[in-house]
């Protein structure tokens, strides 16, 4: 088995900018916010995406979500409790081959010390949260893309992980920042919120495309060696992913919406009275 200080790790952007950077972010420089108590009778607004107002059921269907990727998040990690890592659920190209399938899944939940965790997952929960405004269908499917896509830009340029192997959340962390920010610039006529939104993205597509190019990570060495093996082209895969997935959304969306106006357009030019 691996020691889990050899596994190669998948970074999470709160661990490449900063802890408080990245909380400051959340909660007020570019406007991922929570819900907001004083919205609690007319429904939670959105921190992200200027969907409008968020009713009680999407409101209680992302606490039950966030709550389970809690869970998931907890139970897989226990081991850690013991100075160990979950080597049984990451990702080993070979152990897939020989069919334990399940690591494609749990690989991503898994982490090689605490101070990963707390980066990773607190990165994943709040970025995840701010995708209130869209259908649990979306947000799930924005974290598989972002996963599929850190992976095999992974299992494409990054060797090691046929023998040290690949865990984290980090990947899928960076393509949902990328998705949040592009929903504040394409949101509300707030000029501030849009942006930030617009920084956020260009930040996070510099550093993918920094990363990938050099094979490190941004403020690697701050880290002290906490967080493994890191593979920092993984970064870039999710971001890539998730924003295909993305604009695949946003086209299916508006074909029907541009088909209902000249409709209706139509309807009116035949409808109109005769003026002499």
């Amino acid at each position: 088995m691996p020691e889990c200080r050899k596994l190669s790790v998948v970074r999470s952007p709160v661990s490449s900018f900063g802890f408080r950077h990245s909380f400051g972010f959340r909660h007020s420089s570019f406007g991922f916010e929570n819900y907001s108590l004083s919205n609690s009778k007319a429904g939670q607004r959105t921190g992200e995406s200027g969907q409008g107002w968020v009713g009680p059921s999407k409101a209680g269907s992302m606490r039950f979500e966030l709550s389970a990727l809690a869970a998931i998040i907890i139970l897989v990690n226990l081991p850690l409790l013991h100075g160990a890592c979950a080597v049984d659920m990451i990702f080993l190209p070979g152990r897939v081959a020989a069919g334990e399938w399940w690591r494609l899944f749990t690989h991503a939940f898994v982490h090689v010390s605490w101070y990963h965790l707390l980066l990773d997952a607190t990165a994943f929960l709040i970025l995840y949260q701010g995708l209130v405004g869209r259908s649990g269908f979306e947000r799930m499917g924005y974290v598989l893309a972002c996963g599929t896509g850190s992976l095999l830009a992974s299992l494409w340029s990054a060797p090691i992980i046929q023998t040290h192997g690949l865990c984290g959340l980090s990947g899928i962390a960076h393509g949902l920042m990328a998705i949040s920010a592009l929903d504040q610039m394409n949101g509300p006529t707030d000029k501030t919120l849009q942006r930030a939104g617009a920084a956020t993205f260009i930040i996070v597509v510099v550093k993918c495309i920094i990363e990938a190019a050099t094979g490190r990570i941004v403020f690697e060495s701050l880290h002290f060696g906490a967080l493994g093996s890191p593979v920092a082209v993984c970064h870039a895969g999710g971001v890539l992913a998730g924003l295909s997935l993305w604009v695949i959304v946003q086209v299916s969306t508006a074909i029907p919406a541009s088909r209902t106006i000249t409709t209706r357009c139509s309807a009116s030019k035949f409808s109109s009275p005769a003026v002499a």
